[in-house]
């Protein structure tokens, strides 16, 4: 289906013009390159130089900082949760991925559907993954096994299975962009597209469809990535005694396989390799690091109080809430402190029939919070905690 588009209504940019406005309105790269191709001619057909134009409007930085900022510590406390370790790892020149996708300029490009910028499916990293350990296990029948363990399946063809294919016990999470990455217009020149699109056939034997050096190249462009750091994480699906071995062993065979065959597209020409980070990249990784490890903080108190609060009593719970809440500054000025003030009346009311201990606990805790009292709540509470003090047991 073509678009079509309103072009007396709206100013459609393209070339310099799309990378300046999508630069200045912080736009969705991913969005504009898979929706909004605007190089048809009349006839909605793609001439000249529609395809670089078009590709060009794409390029530069992608990616929102503070939203791969958030998305990094989201995914690396999702990952400890589960159990499981990540490397990151930067690319050692051009990555690309989803160029299989359709696309009016013949080459697509695969973009996260939120961040707007270069990721590997977890999909794609355990095939990486299996398909390194099929090349240096071979096909023994303990490799089988560990195949079948760690991925689900003995093989690939589901016919070459003798068990009975399942989930794996690994988990292989998106390779997600730790920061923006660039995006640049890249070409290749194939010789040979007869001989790629019918090779093979009755067709095959015509000079223009033969593998040979004497065919014009034929100039492609298409959309590639660089300056590119991804996050590689995997988990235990499950608990088990030799879950921290499983995960090295995959950690170890993603990391031989980014180094020496890369990820993506276009490996055999040098694109999709990995390697350690530099030290600048190292040193901004570092500070989100420290962002991570007080995310980290925060949830361990979070549990640690969720696991203290289910441990007590419902009286105990609530009195608990109201000393939390007490701290927050709104609840220290009597002219906003409104809400939480009759939150403690009600409890004073209701501790009448409370334990003993618990009504030790709420009188302590209004000794406490009672400077912040206004004069004309003050007497309702006081009466109330004379009343309560005068039946406790």
């Amino acid at each position: 289906m073509l678009p079509l588009y309103d072009s007396g209504a709206h100013a459609i940019p393209s070339g310099e013009d799309a990378v300046r406005q999508i630069s200045q309105l912080g736009a969705n790269r991913g969005l504009w390159f898979e929706r909004f191709f605007n190089q048809y001619n009349e006839a909605y057909e793609v001439k000249d130089t529609a395809k670089n134009t078009f590709i060009k409007g794409v390029t530069g930085k992608c990616g929102n900082e503070e939203a791969l900022r958030h998305s990094y510590v989201r995914q690396s406390t999702l990952v400890e949760a589960c159990g499981g370790r990540s490397i990151t790892l930067s690319a050692d020149w051009h990555f690309a991925t989803g160029l299989g996708n359709p696309h009016p300029v013949e080459n697509g490009f695969l973009f996260h559907p939120t961040l707007a910028a270069p990721y590997l499916p977890g999909s794609s990293v355990k095939g990486l993954v299996r398909s390194w350990l099929e090349q240096q296990l071979g096909e023994q029948a303990e490799a089988r096994a560990l195949f079948h363990r760690l991925f689900g399946s003995e093989d690939k063809n589901p016919s070459q299975c003798v068990k009975d294919t399942q989930a794996g016990d690994v988990i292989f999470f998106d390779a997600l962009p730790v920061m923006p990455a660039t995006l640049v217009l890249d070409v290749m020149t194939p010789h040979m597209g007869g001989w790629y699109e019918k090779g093979g056939t009755p067709d095959a034997s015509q000079a223009a469809n033969q593998p040979a050096d004497w065919h014009d190249p034929i100039p492609v462009p298409f959309l590639a990535a660089k300056e590119l750091v991804l996050r590689f994480s995997v988990a235990p699906r499950k608990a088990c005694d030799d879950a921290e071995d499983l995960i090295a062993l995959v950690l170890k065979a993603l990391r031989s396989a980014l180094y020496h065959a890369g990820a993506g597209a276009k490996t055999a020409a040098g694109y999709g390799g990995f390697s350690e980070l530099d030290e600048v990249v190292a040193s901004q990784l570092g500070q989100l690091d420290k962002q991570l490890a007080n995310a980290l903080g925060e949830r361990r108190e979070e549990q640690r109080k969720e696991a203290k609060l289910a441990r007590m009593s419902l009286e105990a719970q609530l009195i608990e809430g109201l000393r939390d809440d007490a701290t927050k500054r709104e609840n220290q000025k009597p002219e906003q402190a409104g809400p939480f003030i009759n939150r403690l009346r009600d409890a004073l009311e209701s501790a009448q029939s409370w334990p003993d201990a618990e009504k030790a606990a709420l009188l302590d805790f209004y000794g406490s919070y009672k400077q912040y009292l206004s004069k004309k709540r003050a007497p309702e509470l006081k009466s109330l905690v004379s009343k309560l003090r005068g039946i406790q047991g």
